[in-house]
């Protein structure tokens, strides 16, 4: 098995029951750095504590490993304290707090605290400059550099507030869906913690739109994000039978089967029927070929129209060309 492969078998082991096939010693170093690079470091970490002991790394390793997933732990940690603290402030000015992404997203796993996340995405539904305001009234720099959100630090932690209005200016996919995710805002769901949450079908979308963003980017695509969806889907089984008209309406419904088909490939799970795309999996979960290559083969999986995809490549290539020339 490759470092990727056994990777991505410990994390189909500890997220989904696939059956974990190991048979000899690996070079663990490599597998932790794998690991890292997939967002999966504290979730392999359960699976290797179950393994049998002449199978499991070296005590150097172990450590390592060891230190590294509660480094995951103590970050989530930290996260949900400043969570409850803005959920409070914004409270006072009468703004409920909307989690988006990654926070969201962690409920789903077996132990939420395992998942990877850097920074806390947020959105007030109704107060958005309102909130940045407040923030910058308690003498915390606001960064408006994004159109589509502000960024500061909060108590330690990076924020990200979303703007509830979709930004036409974006591609159309992801437009499509913030005005997805505009219009099912009075449909967000209270979560346990005080805080809100897209409803499921809109959440799954969103987080296809997400993965999509990270190709056209030319963005890895980590078994994270793509465990993220295997979960939402696992814990709502009623996405799959509802979530066709807002694949169609924001133009992932292909894309959306790819991502799928990959997912069953690297879980062993059964969301598409399908065997999975090697080559998607190939490009852009392994990150294996060229950078060209990955350029180029971007547009076969990419929910783009021709004309979209044209206009993309030659700004693409206009940048790499006026990034060469001379002063």
């Amino acid at each position: 098995m490759s470092i990727f492969d056994i990777v991505t078998s410990l994390t189909a082991s500890e997220l989904f029951g696939a059956e974990l096939s190991l048979t000899s010693q690996p070079d663990w170093k490599k597998v932790l750095e794998c690991a890292h690079e997939q967002g999966v470091v504290a979730i392999c970490y359960e699976a290797v504590k179950r393994l049998p002991t002449e199978l499991q790394p070296d005590f150097e390793v172990m450590l390592r490993w060891d230190v590294s997933a509660e480094e995951v732990k103590s970050s989530f940690e930290g996260r949900r304290k400043v969570k409850e603290h803005l959920r409070d402030l914004f409270s006072s000015i009468g703004e409920r707090m909307l989690l988006l992404k990654g926070e969201t997203l962690a409920g789903h796993y077996p132990h939420p605290e395992m998942r990877e996340c850097g920074d806390i995405d947020i959105m007030l539904p109704e107060g958005y400059e309102k909130g940045n305001s407040l923030i910058e009234s308690r003498g915390i720099e606001v960064n408006y550099s994004n159109s589509k959100h502000s960024v500061f630090i909060y108590e330690g932690e990076e924020v990200e507030l979303h703007d509830p209005i979709p930004h036409p200016s974006y591609n159309r996919n992801d437009y499509l869906t913030e005005c997805l995710v505009a219009e099912s805002l009075d449909d967000a769901v209270l979560r346990p913690d005080g805080c809100w949450e897209l409803p499921p079908v809109v959440m799954a979308v969103h987080a296809m739109n997400h993965i999509a963003l990270h190709l056209y980017m030319g963005e890895k695509v980590p078994l994270k994000m793509l465990a993220d969806i295997a979960l939402l889907l696992k814990a709502h089984p009623e996405v799959q039978k509802e979530w066709r008209p807002a694949l169609d309406r924001t133009g992932l419904t292909k894309f959306s089967r790819t991502v799928l088909g990959a997912m069953d490939a690297l879980f062993s799970t059964t969301f598409s029927g399908s065997t999975g795309n090697d080559r998607f999996i190939k490009l852009y979960v392994r990150q294996e070929g060229t950078k060209l290559s990955r350029i180029l083969a971007k547009y076969r999986y990419l929910p783009r129209r021709p004309q979209e995809a044209f206009r993309e490549m030659v700004a693409k290539l206009t940048r790499v060309i006026r990034h060469r020339l001379p002063l």
